[in-house]
């Protein structure tokens, strides 16, 4: 009888040490996912703000390839142009205006 005691207190034991191991891998990869998702939070993140920048270039009719502060003073530029104070197209300024306001952020990002 204190045999099989002992047997069955020991396989209490070993059911709740892998209980515990289990419950921890669990939270583990809960963790892991959850990183997972902010990571990948940030990834879209990049590529919208990549996307909107190439959509601005193109506004701008200038290469992407060109510095950052260069699209941003050819941005301030063509918003300067088409002001509507200065014979301008207020749909064109506003437009500019997005592209220079998207450019400034991000050439003051610090990568």
């Amino acid at each position: 009888m204190l045999f099989f005691n002992i047997i069955s207190g020991f396989a209490i034991l070993c059911s709740l040490i892998a209980i515990y191991i289990l419950y921890d891998f669990n939270e583990d990869l809960k963790y892991s996912l959850k990183m997972s998702e902010k990571s990948l939070k940030v990834r879209e993140e990049q590529l919208d703000r990549a996307h909107k920048a190439e959509e601005y270039y193109k506004n701008l009719y200038i290469s992407n390839t060109i510095q950052n502060q260069v699209a941003v003073d050819a941005a301030r530029i063509a918003m300067r142009l088409s002001h509507p104070d200065n014979g301008g197209n207020m749909e064109d300024f506003i437009k500019f205006k997005k592209c220079y306001e998207h450019l400034k952020e991000v050439t003051a990002i610090k990568w």
